[in-house]
């Protein structure tokens, strides 16, 4: 079936085939669990998903690439590879929205909301590690700005809108040139609807910039206050 499809170049054809082989690796691997077919089955779609995946990426089939790095992310779990499964359900997501012909975006929602589910059950229990990880190390240093930092981003990264901002507001208050600090408590603070609050800490984060030297940074601060204040006229 391969071969044909390759000397009647219907390639699109041979990575549908592909995938077949790879979701059903991917249930054999699921139903055998802990035994050596499972692990051998795992090996086999994972070399078989690369294979398919090197196919979609020259042919930029953009919708397979999605839904073949969906399926590599499944396989990396069932042989507990957690930051691999991680790398490629963020990719699959990243794969699932492109550029329309039309203009604008479109998204394979299927398999975007099963890589987002993915991401979120892979990416959570790594991200509350280093959580506790940094509050641990604040309990020895309190007084260490870039460690506040390291605990916001994490934050952020979770989404913890109100804890990365407390955190930020430390890194600041401990070290006012902080510019990368004021440039992400503004941006928490969008996102929790205080514009005047985020405003105010891109101004801050401006001045240090300008303190410090830290042209770039206060270049991007002031672009993120146009697009505030834009967002903010009537209509």
């Amino acid at each position: 079936m391969l071969a044909e499809c390759r000397t009647l170049r219907l390639v699109h054809f041979e990575v549908q085939v592909l995938l077949s082989l790879v979701t059903l690796a991917v249930k054999l691997a699921a139903a055998r669990a802990g035994t050596t077919i499972a692990t051998q089955s795992q090996a086999e779609g994972i070399s078989v998903a690369k294979d398919a995946l090197r196919i979609a990426e020259r042919c930029k089939y953009r919708r397979l690439e999605a839904e073949i790095c969906y399926w590599l992310a499944q396989l990396h779990i069932t042989a507990n590879e957690h930051a691999s499964a991680l790398e490629y359900a963020q990719r699959a997501l990243r794969c699932a929205s492109c550029d329309s012909p039309e203009g604008g975006r479109f998204q394979y929602a299927q398999t975007s909301r099963a890589a987002k589910t993915l991401v979120a059950i892979e990416y959570k229990p790594m991200v509350q590690s280093k959580i506790e990880t940094f509050t641990a190390m604040l309990a020895e240093q309190p007084e260490n700005a870039m460690i506040w930092y390291g605990l916001a981003s994490e934050q952020y990264k979770l989404e913890n809108w109100a804890e990365a901002a407390k955190s930020l507001r430390q890194v600041v208050s401990l070290n006012p040139d902080y510019t990368a600090a004021y440039q992400m408590l503004g941006t928490v603070l969008a996102k929790m609807d205080d514009h005047a609050g985020a405003q105010e800490a891109w101004r801050d984060g401006i001045e240090a910039a300008g303190r410090t030297g830290a042209w770039k940074a206060g270049q991007h601060m002031r672009a993120l206050l146009v697009g505030l204040a834009g967002m903010n006229e009537p209509s």
